[in-house]
């Protein structure tokens, strides 16, 4: 499967594991979206169409990988010291 078959998403939200099996949305539901090429094309307009009916926020970019850059930045900086303190975000940046 090529990139011209995909569209890039990112996920921002706050979620956590309260057992197995049940997982706890805390908040957020924007999911950036973006064609590889970074064209605004019909399929991933249709796209943002379906996710807003589904009261997800899915703002289109130009540059998908700039926010998959910005999230994988944030994961790296912040996950580390959150398995080692099992301290949550909100905790850490507080």
């Amino acid at each position: 499967m090529g990139p011209e078959r995909a569209i890039g998403c990112v996920l921002l939200l706050a979620a956590e594991i309260a057992e197995p099996g049940v997982i706890e949305h805390h908040y957020g539901k924007k999911f950036p979206i973006g064609e590889p090429s970074g064209e605004i094309t019909p399929r991933l307009q249709a796209l943002h169409d379906i996710m807003a009916q589904a009261d997800m926020e899915a703002p289109m970019r130009e540059n998908i990988r700039d926010e998959i850059w910005l999230k994988l930045w944030g994961n790296l900086c912040f996950n580390p010291i959150s398995a080692l303190t099992g301290a949550t975000l909100d905790v850490l940046t507080s």
